[in-house]
């Protein structure tokens, strides 16, 4: 803000025109030095404001005591304050108005043109005595340039003023229609900041020091819902979401084995308790109702028997899969044979159809009904002749001589007396001398012959029994 002053001399009720060239035809010819007057608005202002003005005339001569004034503008308009008047265009005092101190101030308006430009206010001031002649009165004039500027200028010739929002007008790179660089720290579309938010999902980037993990997906970002096992970090905390239910195993889904990833509750190992329907261990089944301690169907192979799970006590023969092994236990001892009915003793696995017989000790190890041959079976112990006919029998003692007769075949005695034919399959005992026997070792054959018939029947009925 400048000032323009100059010295003026009063008219008792104000007088106009006299803005620019002074009080020359009322209160002396020239302007005096000792009085000043000025304009105070401000410098620049928007069109068609309506701004304060204030008009001072001041003496330093000590001889006068009061002043007037007359305004003008080069354009727009004025409008009175307390003590003046508007004539025409111009304003000017309704009566000298008295210093306070040495100067006397008038508060005015002024209302700017629509039009941008520089503008003039003039203005003529006077200081008088109050003798109420001229004599002693004093002028002076003074002026304001005022710019009349809406602010909307377009420096950069982007075809973007201020005014629309060009927030930088000495840079054709920046306006309101420039394309944005994300991360440069430059507002290239003043929009009132850089782009640091690319996705618009209100998180910052990295490269700003933000924590969206993905600025080019608003799906992406630190608040963004997590969407499970989809191989993609929505909330970026590092990671997919593996564990829904945070219960420390990892889901079916992504290869892990919790069967139900949304209750913590349930996973491999918890606690099952029986008949609620909810298999919480993940064993494959819904419950435990035996309450053996294993679910059904798997591993327990009857969860409606508490005795059946794996590793019961399996029950031989009862058709009954105790311990869950697939198959009933049928050959105890693990001979290969199963009993009762193949193995005649299925608790020793060196008796069974295939054991070899031991013979004279009590046990049948061959499961063939008796302990020892049966030599009638054997086809080495007879030629395939008629069975043994009996034995002799002592007519004078009526003791078996312990021979055996055989009708037209190899005698096989199975005692003392044996006819010393073949034994191919070795199994005879060693002949030994047997006619001792009750003292009849010297019996002649033929006189054994005489009593056989009479003994036959009862020796052959003994002999087979014995074989049995």
């Amino acid at each position: 803000m400048w000032w323009w002053v100059a010295v003026a001399s009063a008219t008792s009720t104000g007088i106009t025109g006299k803005s620019v060239t002074g009080c020359t035809s009322c209160h002396g010819l020239v302007a005096t030095a000792s009085t000043t007057a000025a304009v105070a608005a401000p410098s620049t202002v928007l069109p068609g404001a309506a701004v304060p003005v204030t008009a001072t005339v001041s003496s330093t001569s000590g001889t006068v005591f009061a002043a007037g004034f007359n305004l003008s503008a080069s354009g727009g308009t004025l409008a009175p304050g307390v003590g003046s008047k508007l004539v025409g265009a111009e304003l000017t005092h309704t009566g000298p108005k008295a210093f306070v101190g040495n100067a006397a101030a008038f508060d005015l308006v002024w209302t700017a043109p629509t039009t941008e430009g520089v503008y003039t206010l003039f203005l003529a001031g006077n200081a008088v005595n109050s003798s109420g002649t001229t004599s002693g009165d004093a002028w002076n004039v003074g002026s304001l340039l005022i710019t009349v500027d809406d602010g909307c200028d377009d420096v950069d010739v982007d075809g973007i003023s201020t005014c629309d929002g060009d927030c930088d007008d000495t840079d054709a790179a920046i306006g309101p229609l420039v394309p944005e660089v994300a991360y440069d720290g430059i507002d290239q579309d003043c929009d009132g900041g850089d782009l640091v938010d690319v996705d618009g999902d209100g998180a910052a980037a990295p490269e700003v020091g933000g924590d969206d993990c993905d600025d080019a997906d608003a799906g992406v970002g630190p608040n963004a819902p997590e969407v499970p096992y989809d191989g993609l970090d929505q909330d970026c905390d590092g990671a997919d979401l593996l564990d829904v239910d945070g219960d420390g195993f990892l889901a079916q889904a992504v290869g892990g084995d919790d069967c139900v990833d949304t209750d913590a509750t349930i996973f491999p190992g918890a606690p099952d308790p029986a008949g609620d329907g909810i298999d919480q261990d993940c064993g494959g089944a819904s419950q435990d109702l035996d309450g053996d301690g294993f679910d059904g169907p798997t591993p327990d192979c009857d969860d409606a028997a508490a005795t059946t799970y794996p590793g019961a006590l399996e029950v031989p023969y009862d058709g009954v899969d105790q311990d869950c092994d697939g198959v009933d236990l049928v050959d105890v001892d693990g001979d290969g044979f199963p009993g009762p009915i193949d193995d005649c003793d299925d608790t020793d696995p060196a008796v069974s159809p295939a054991g070899t017989e031991v013979i004279g000790n009590g046990v049948d190890e061959d499961c063939d009904g008796v302990d020892g041959q049966r030599y009638e079976d054997d086809p080495l112990d007879d030629t395939g002749a008629p069975a043994d006919t009996g034995a002799t029998v002592d007519t004078a003692t009526g003791y078996d001589t312990g021979t055996v007769v055989d009708t037209g075949a190899v005698v096989d005695t199975g005692a003392a007396g044996d006819t010393g034919q073949p034994d191919p399959d070795g199994d005879d005992p060693p002949a030994t001398p047997d006619d001792a026997e009750k003292g009849c070792a010297t019996a002649p054959r033929s006189a054994v012959w005489a009593g056989a018939l009479l003994g036959a029947a009862l020796v052959r009925r003994r002999s087979r029994g014995a074989r049995r």
